[in-house]
């Protein structure tokens, strides 16, 4: 188009010059750079719509980049490419119009030149002279205006350069931004190839390729519904050994036996820690954390998870009795406490003067008898179970007692939790991580579903036909009481099984003193709430809901 413009200029100042040569020609050439200055407007506006065309492709293609119709970045370099081709439009629009203007004024100048030539003609001076004024006027103007038409027209070249670069950062960014998404897609095609082999790994590894079977738990008491997590691993099906105590079966259908073995007089009343180092077959056992950190030196033991935040441990008595209120009430009291031997927090209550190692009587064997028989005392038992039993089943006493939860007195120590050998902790990895979420879910199971479990707990505890007694109303009670009392909750913390490390070396803090006075060998004062539990295995998804 500016090509047309500068032609049409030429002719209109090729006119000027055929002018001021010819009078003859004169008008004609008048008339003839006029048609050329039409011309040179009409291709000025077109030159101008075509910079509206351009202009309005700019804001389009900006509102794609603001809405993100497109990649941001491809849309921005389309909108700098556009905004430059508007540019480069206006910049063609300004030089067709001083293109425009310098023919004008060519025309004007040969029009003048036309007047000069008639006026000579004529003869007369006084038209000959103005005329000559006009011309050198029109001249002067078709000069200046030919100039600026020039230099606009370099500026267009400039504007038309700066789109041509501009569109070829945009068609670099469009090709940068198809790398980027196919870079993206093989990175999300990569990330599921890598996950579908994972899970096919995992699918491939059997519980049996990584666990001792059977694999055998030891529990500290006989079964009830404090231990129901670990009998809902075999469910209803499992069979019941009297002799030795033991309930066993397939652990759903992974080919993996689970053989679960009672406490208390099956071992001899003694503590798990020490079954663990007497028997290579055993692969878990109940271990509370105060016993852990008293055994850590001869016997290590980690815990992997916990069923209880609170421990359920207690000490009765009867109410027509006493009115106790704080274990420092039982202190001053004066009355006999009768508990298992070996039990750590009677070492703390005792070590802490708030009971009298004279009035402490490690005896109990878990029967009934002396409590019912002798007035005044005060007993160990399980707010889960105790409570429950001698209320509504333990012949000769039937009437409520009330307790106080050990964990009240500070002794913050997880009851029953499952843990293994410390060196297990790596020879056993694989196997820990598959079976420490299924002991989550299987205590999730069981509360969703406690019937079934309670039910066989006591069919277990009557096959096994020794002085311990249950009932299945008993069962649901201690279900109810677990949840009511908060000793079974996720802990605040959305998941259930895991242990608090800080509420741990608190154990370890006050328990120190007491082990080293009493020059316990087994003890080391150098244990760790690491070397004695941890959390890795857990699955935090798997929650209680409460």
């Amino acid at each position: 188009m500016n090509r047309r413009v500068l032609i049409a200029l030429a002719a209109a100042l090729a006119v000027v010059a055929a002018a001021c040569a010819a009078d003859d020609s004169a008008s004609e050439a008048a008339d003839a750079a006029m048609a050329a200055a039409q011309a040179a407007q009409a291709d000025a506006s077109a030159a101008m719509s075509e910079a509206g065309a351009a202009a309005s492709a700019a804001q389009g293609a900006q509102a794609d980049a603001d809405t993100g119709i497109s990649d941001a970045a491809v849309a921005a370099a389309d909108a700098a490419a556009a905004g430059a081709e508007a540019a480069a439009a206006a910049a063609d629009a300004a030089a067709a119009g001083a293109a425009a203007d310098a023919a004008q004024a060519a025309a004007e100048a040969a029009q003048a030149g036309a007047d000069l030539a008639q006026a000579t003609a004529e003869g007369n001076e006084e038209a000959m002279a103005a005329a000559e004024d006009a011309l050198a006027s029109a001249q002067a103007a078709a000069d200046e205006a030919l100039s600026e038409a020039a230099a606009a027209q370099q500026e267009a070249a400039a504007a038309q350069a700066e789109a041509a670069a501009a569109q070829a950062e945009a068609d670099d960014a469009r090709a940068a931004a198809a790398e980027a998404a196919q870079a993206a897609a093989e990175a999300e095609a990569a990330r599921a190839e890598a996950q579908a082999e994972a899970e096919t790994a995992m699918a491939g590894v059997q519980l049996t390729d990584v666990c001792p079977n059977p694999l055998v738990i030891q529990t500290d008491w006989f079964p009830e519904p404090e231990h129901a997590h670990t009998y809902q691993m075999i469910g209803t099906d499992g069979v019941v050994d009297a002799e030795n105590g033991t309930y066993s079966g397939e652990l759903g259908d992974t080919g993996l036996m689970v053989e679960i073995r009672a406490g208390g007089p099956y071992i001899g009343f003694s503590p798990p820690t020490a079954q663990f180092y007497a028997d290579d077959d055993i692969f878990m056992a109940y271990v509370d954390t105060a016993a852990a950190i008293r055994s850590y030196g001869q016997t290590p033991v980690t815990a992997v998870f916990t069923s209880f935040e609170v421990g359920p441990q207690i000490l009765m008595w009867d109410p027509d009795d006493y009115d106790f209120e704080t274990f420092e009430d039982i202190g001053n009291s004066g009355a006999t406490v009768l508990y298992f031997q070996g039990a750590t927090y009677m070492d703390f209550l005792v070590a802490n003067d708030v009971l009298d190692a004279a009035n402490v009587d490690g005896s109990y064997d878990g029967s009934p008898t002396r409590f019912i028989a002798e007035d005044g005392l005060v007993q160990q038992g399980f707010a889960t179970n105790e409570p429950y039993r001698y209320e509504n089943e333990i012949d000769g006493w039937l009437k409520p007692v009330d307790f106080l939860l050990i964990h009240d007195a500070g002794v913050e120590l997880y009851q029953s939790a499952v843990s293994v050998r410390s060196g297990d902790i790596e020879r056993y990895r694989e196997c820990l991580e598959l079976i420490v979420p299924i002991m989550q879910q299987d205590l999730v199971d069981y509360f969703n579903d406690p019937q079934p479990i309670n039910d066989r707990l006591d069919d277990i505890v009557k096959e096994l036909d020794s002085f311990w007694t249950s009932s299945k109303a008993g069962h649901a009670a201690a279900t109810v009481a677990m949840r009511d009392l908060g000793l079974v909750t996720d802990g605040g913390n959305g998941f259930i099984g895991d242990m608090n490390g800080d509420r741990i070396q608190g154990l370890i803090d006050i328990l120190t003193p007491i082990f080293t006075e009493q020059g316990v060998e087994s003890f080391d004062p150098n244990v760790t709430p690491d070397d004695v539990y941890t959390n890795e295995f857990l699955d935090p998804s798997i929650s209680l809901g409460f």
